[in-house]
């Protein structure tokens, strides 16, 4: 079977996160991105704290490879406790 996308790969797409303001939860997007993306650049990392500080929206920019990859972090990425939301 194969991938049908809009996407050209490889590519470096961006991964928007959503979640509870957790200061566990950059370290482990760090981690999960590390494990899907060798060339990850940690410094590419875009964090935004909510007014009152209770969110946090996180851009991590990934190298992907193949939209099974991109499918595979997104659900790693959405089990995470403190994550409400990844686009």
């Amino acid at each position: 079977m194969s991938e049908s996308s809009a996407l050209t790969f490889p590519c470096v797409f961006p991964i928007k996160v959503f979640g509870r303001s957790d200061a566990g939860l950059e370290t482990a997007l760090y981690a999960i991105a590390t494990g899907f993306d060798t060339k990850f650049n940690p410094t590419s990392i875009k964090i935004q704290k909510s007014k009152q500080g209770n969110y946090v929206s996180v851009t991590l920019n990934i190298h992907a490879e193949s939209l099974g990859q991109l499918d595979d972090l997104y659900k790693v990425i959405s089990a995470h406790e403190a994550v409400i939301m990844a686009l």
